[in-house]
């Protein structure tokens, strides 16, 4: 839904072709995978809470206590700083939510919070953000919007949009698919190949799964320059995040 991931992906690409040599897995392999939240493992799953929640809490506290942590990843991933500046995210959003249909998040946000996550080697990410709207119709706005199947047309548009090659690289294809998550759920993957300067070829992987609860507006999200986390990390680790959802949302 909002390409934060972006800018660390593309450095990333640079250093790990440049370290590893051409390697890319074809966009129509990529988009059949399956990645999803375990049904099994629904938002009404028990799930411990990053802090605890008192009565009256504020919208700022709640999102804090969903967002996803480095104790929700196993060994080895580490926090890493969002290089998305405020001027640029709101660039981004503004076109994406034009391109849905539906009014910009920063002008219906009372909270808009964004946690990065690194895996050691530095060749995926992982990511979550909460922004909360002030009222739920709002959130059921937006909600409708992220169903259907512009969720996934607009993703692609603003890869295309947004995504930068390295210097002297171009984009050779931007493909996209709906996940196949459980019922009230959105998942997009999108898939962009890119030719170097040095003439690699390589892809660019971004799996996006969110779910709205109340105000609440969740999204998990995994990059990678090579190759995405396992299905099976993405699943647990997002619901994780979403039973908490389910539990602090107001």
């Amino acid at each position: 839904m909002r390409f934060r991931l972006l800018p660390v992906l593309l450095v990333t690409a640079g250093l790990a072709v440049a370290g590893c040599g051409p390697k890319s897995t074809p966009a129509s392999t990529a988009a059949s995978s399956s990645v999803a939240p375990s049904p099994t493992s629904s938002p009404s799953s028990p799930a411990p809470s990053r802090a605890p929640i008192a009565a009256g809490a504020t919208d700022s506290a709640r999102a804090q206590a969903i967002m996803l942590s480095v104790s929700d990843l196993p060994a080895g991933w580490k926090s890493q700083p969002n290089t998305t500046t405020h001027a640029q995210q709101v660039q981004e959003d503004t076109y994406f939510d034009n391109c849905l249909g539906v009014p910009v998040i920063d002008s219906e946000s009372t909270v808009d919070l964004t946690d990065q996550f690194q895996q050691s080697g530095g060749l995926q990410f992982a990511e979550s953000s909460v922004d909360v709207t002030r009222t739920v119709a709002e959130a059921n706005q937006d909600n409708v919007a992220l169903m259907s199947s512009k969720d996934v047309s607009c993703n692609i548009a603003a890869a295309r949009k947004f995504l930068t090659p390295p210097s002297g690289g171009r984009i050779l294809s931007v493909t996209g698919s709906a996940l196949p998550v459980p019922s009230g759920y959105f998942g997009v993957r999108v898939v962009t190949e890119i030719r170097n300067g040095s003439g690699q070829t390589f892809s660019i992987y971004l799996d996006d799964i969110g779910l709205i609860v109340k105000r609440f507006e969740v999204q998990v999200g995994f990059g990678s320059a090579i190759q995405l986390p396992p299905a099976s990390l993405e699943a647990s680790v997002s619901a994780k995040v979403f039973a908490r959802a389910d539990t602090h949302a107001s």
